[in-house]
C-alpha cells in the first residue's frame, strides 16, 4: 500500500457543516434520552460494583442484577486492582479522551488527512443516529479499546521501531482477554505488513491467548462458569445483540444456527470485498489509511454482537474516508443522517405517533442500520465512479503521446497524505 488518497482532496463545504449541525442536534437529543433512561457511566458502575464485591469477598457474578458482570475472572481481578488505586469513573474517561486524541493525531500526521475533515468525521460518527451518546455516556471499555487499537494500527504503518511496529499485536492480545472478538482485528496487519511476519505474529497471539484463557479457566472453574452463564443469559436471553447481521437474521428466521451461518457468510463476503475493491482500483498501490479504516469497519460489523460502543469508533474512520470520495459524499451523508434521525425527530415532534408504533419508531437500532446501509452502498458506487477517471491521469504515456498535465497544488497536497 502507499499513501495516496482516494482522490484529490476537496474543500469542506456548506453541506458538511449542515451535516455537522444535524449531528450536534441529534447527539444532544439522544444524550437526553439516554440520560433519562440510565444516567451516566452505567457500565462503569457495573465495573466498580464488581470490583468492590470481589475486594469484599462477595460473588461478583451473582444473578438477579439489572446489569450483571459479564467479563472474565482475570479482568475482574485487574479492575479490582485498578479500583484500589484510582476511581474507575475517573480513570476510564481520561484514558478514552487520551486515546481519542491519539487517533486524531495519527489520522492527520504528515498531512495524511485534513484536520477539519477528521474533526467532522468524529462528529458525524458520534451524531449518526445518536450512536455516540451511549458509546460515550456508558463508560464501556469497548470505545477505549477500539480507539487505542485504531491509533496503534495507523502508527504501525509508519513505525520504524520494533515496539511501535508490533504494538497492535500486543493490544489485540490484551483486549481479547476482555472481549475475545478483538482477535478478528489480526486481519488488519495483513493489509500492510509482510505476509509471513503478519501470519507468524497472529499465530503467536492466538497461541498465547488460548494458553492464557484456558489456564485461567482451569484455575477458576466456578467463577468461569458463572461468567459464561451471565454472558449467555444477558446476550441471548435478553436479546441484547446490538446492530449485527446476526441480530437481523435471527429476527427474520428465528433460528439460531441459520442466523449464525448467514451472518458468517455475509461477514466473509464483506471482508473479502475490501482488498478486492482496492486491488482492482489501485493494484499494489492501494492507499493505506482508507483501506485500513474501511477494513476496520467491516471487521467490526462482523461482530455477532456489535453494539453502539463498537460501531462508533469504527465509523470515525469510515466517515473521514467517505468525505474524500466526491462532492456528492456530503449529500449522501446528510441523507443517511436524516434517515437515522427519523425516530428521534418523531419522538420530539409528535410523541403520540411513537407511542402508537414503538417497534417501528424504536430510536435505538433499526434506523441507524438503514441509514448506514444507504451510505455504505453509496460509498461503493461513488468509489467506483471516482476511480474511472483516475487511470487516465496515472497511466504511463504512450510513445509520441502528450504528457499528462502537471498536478495542481491541490492534487499535490492530496498525494502527500499518509
Amino acid at each position: 500500500m502507499d499513501s495516496r488518497p482516494l482522490q484529490a482532496a476537496r474543500p469542506v463545504r456548506l453541506l458538511d457543516w449542515l451535516a455537522a449541525a444535524l449531528c450536534v442536534l441529534t447527539l444532544a437529543a439522544f444524550s437526553h434520552l439516554w440520560w433519562k433512561l440510565l444516567g451516566f457511566f452505567w457500565d462503569i458502575s457495573v465495573y466498580e460494583r464488581a470490583a468492590t464485591d470481589y475486594s469484599h469477598g462477595i460473588d461478583a457474578y451473582r444473578r438477579g442484577l439489572r446489569f450483571p458482570f459479564v467479563y472474565h475472572p482475570l479482568i475482574l481481578r485487574v479492575l479490582a486492582q485498578l479500583q484500589a488505586l484510582i476511581s474507575l469513573e475517573v480513570l476510564l474517561p481520561v484514558l478514552t479522551l487520551a486515546v481519542t486524541a491519539w487517533l486524531f493525531i495519527e489520522l492527520v500526521h504528515g498531512k495524511r488527512l485534513d484536520p477539519t475533515r477528521v474533526g467532522l468525521g468524529f462528529l458525524t460518527a458520534a451524531g449518526f443516529g445518536g450512536i455516540g451518546a451511549p458509546a460515550l455516556m456508558s463508560g464501556n471499555l469497548s470505545p477505549l479499546m477500539h480507539l487505542a487499537l485504531m491509533a496503534a494500527l495507523l502508527r504501525s504503518t509508519r513505525a520504524a521501531g520494533t515496539f511501535l511496529r508490533y504494538l497492535p499485536y500486543g493490544l489485540i492480545f490484551s483486549f481479547a482477554l476482555v472481549k475475545p472478538y478483538m482477535l478478528i482485528y489480526l486481519v488488519v496487519p495483513l493489509l500492510y505488513e509482510r505476509r509471513v511476519i503478519a501470519l507468524a505474529c497472529s499465530a503467536l497471539v492466538l497461541a498465547l491467548f488460548a494458553l492464557t484463557w484456558l489456564s485461567f479457566m482451569a484455575h477458576w472453574p466456578g467463577e468461569y462458569a458463572s461468567f459464561v452463564a451471565n454472558l449467555s443469559s444477558y446476550a441471548l436471553g435478553n436479546g441484547d445483540l446490538g446492530y449485527s447481521f446476526f441480530y437481523v437474521f435471527l429476527s427474520l428466521t428465528r433460528k439460531l444456527q441459520l442466523a449464525l451461518t448467514l451472518h458468517a457468510v455475509a461477514s466473509l463476503l464483506l471482508i473479502g470485498l475490501v482488498p478486492l475493491l482496492f486491488a482492482q482500483k489501485y493494484g499494489r498501490q492501494a492507499p493505506a489509511v482508507p483501506q485500513l479504516m474501511l477494513m476496520y469497519l467491516v471487521l467490526t460489523i462482523a461482530n455477532p454482537r456489535m453494539k453502539d460502543y463498537d460501531l462508533f469508533p469504527a465509523l470515525i474512520g469510515f466517515f473521514t474516508v467517505f468525505g474524500l470520495v466526491s462532492s456528492r459524499a456530503s449529500y449522501i451523508t446528510l441523507a443517511g443522517l436524516l434517515l437515522a434521525s427519523i425516530p428521534v425527530i418523531v419522538q420530539f415532534v409528535v410523541p403520540e405517533v411513537t407511542n402508537r408504533h414503538p417497534q417501528i419508531l424504536d430510536p435505538f437500532g433499526n434506523w441507524q442500520l438503514i441509514g448506514l446501509a444507504l451510505i455504505a452502498i453509496a460509498f461503493l458506487v461513488e468509489m467506483n465512479d471516482a476511480q474511472r477517471a483516475v487511470p487516465a491521469a496515472t497511466r504511463p504515456c504512450e510513445p509520441g503521446a502528450d504528457k499528462p498535465p502537471a498536478p495542481t497544488e491541490t492534487q499535490s497536497t492530496a498525494d502527500s497524505m499518509r
